[in-house]
């Protein structure tokens, strides 16, 4: 591969990057304005969840089952919504802690030493 090969899939790749990224932040800025502006009307008992990462998750996918239903005809909030779906999935699904989870799950299996193929 040449410097300048290397150079386009750096390029394409960045710019792929970039875009998943904007609109990740995107949809985190938009799921916290709208977190903070459902907050103070959600019963006193309950107001304390709309921080948590399964509040935003409903409260995104409600949203954005809104903007689809009624919004459809406009391309940027089609965007939004999907934006705001997809960092409140990313949120929810690192709330989670799978790597603590997984290594709970194999912590007592045993794993060889000496790893023989037999056939």
């Amino acid at each position: 591969m040449t410097v300048q090969e290397i150079g386009k899939v750096l390029v394409e790749g960045n710019k792929t990057a970039f875009k998943a990224n904007a609109s990740r932040r995107a949809g985190q800025m938009f799921n916290e304005k709208l977190a903070d502006a459902v907050g103070p009307k959600l019963p006193l008992m309950v107001r304390g969840y709309k921080d948590e990462p399964w509040f935003r998750f409903v409260l995104a996918n409600a949203v954005a089952g809104a903007i689809i239903k009624f919004g459809y005809t406009n391309e940027k909030l089609l965007l939004l919504a999907d934006a705001a779906v997809n960092a409140a999935n990313d949120d929810f699904l690192g709330s989670f802690e799978i790597e603590k989870m997984i290594d709970d799950l194999i912590k007592d299996i045993p794993l060889p030493t000496d790893a023989k193929k037999e056939v």
